[in-house]
């Protein structure tokens, strides 16, 4: 379950971050935006807020150290290039800055397939190890299970004959 949690979380995550690419670019360039688009880019940041922390906690290590090796190289300048769009000032951010927004978030979509396919790829084998280790379980307590009723008969049929013999010792007697 806790898998399965850091997986969604991770697509969350990644969600909010894909919510923000479109919208920040829009409204980089335009300056100002309508208020849909700007909910559509505080929903973005929202959700990496709230998933984001989520996100490390349960993703795997390896999964979050890829995140975080993007984050170091990009991320203050890609919160810097966020907040700028949050602001929505009316002034339109420069050629530059859009231009350099959309190679920020080209490399974070890219990172973000792959921490997506890292963290299914993670999960599918730890599902696989965790159905072989019930399969073996399952077989061992069938093999207990047979050797116990084995032994139960084996117990049976010798009370039976000790029995017996003891009624038609009886029977001769009497």
């Amino acid at each position: 379950a806790r898998r399965i949690f850091a997986f969604y979380a991770t697509l969350q995550f990644s969600e909010g971050a894909l919510k923000q690419r479109g919208a920040g670019q829009m409204i980089l360039q335009e300056g100002k935006a309508p208020q849909g688009l700007y909910l559509l880019l505080t929903g973005g940041v929202t959700l990496n807020a709230t998933f984001g922390r989520l996100f490390e906690d349960y993703a795997p290590p390896e999964v979050v150290r890829q995140y975080k090796a993007f984050d170091v190289t990009h991320g203050k300048e890609l919160r810097e290039l966020r907040d700028l769009a949050l602001k929505n000032s009316g002034a339109a951010a420069s050629e530059a800055q859009v231009k350099r927004w959309l190679e920020i978030n080209r490399v974070l979509t890219g990172v973000l397939t792959g921490l997506t396919s890292s963290a299914a790829d993670l999960i599918s084998a730890e599902a696989e190890s965790m159905l072989s280790a019930a399969w073996r379980t399952m077989l061992l307590y069938l093999g207990v299970t047979i050797v116990t009723m084995a032994l139960i008969f084996a117990i049976t049929l010798m009370v039976l004959r000790t029995v017996r013999g003891l009624l038609i010792g009886l029977s001769h007697t009497m």
